[in-house]
């Protein structure tokens, strides 16, 4: 099962393990990061491609530092 886009984070981006992104099938994780001058608001970055869902599901916010 593949999972939808990941949430967009405004002011970040996010890279997949594996790399590149061109499926996120089950198991793929993405890495949330903030661009210069911003950071996550929580010290979780990471969300799990399970079963065509996104775990966790929670919006990441970057807050300018």
């Amino acid at each position: 099962m593949v999972c939808p886009l990941p949430p967009m984070v405004t002011h970040g981006d996010y890279i997949c393990h594996p790399r590149p992104c061109e499926r996120y099938n089950h198991g793929t994780v993405v890495e949330f990061y903030c661009d210069p001058g911003y950071t996550l608001t929580n010290d979780y970055k990471y969300i799990t491609c399970q079963y065509g869902e996104w775990f966790p599901s929670y919006q990441v916010y970057c807050v300018k530092t």
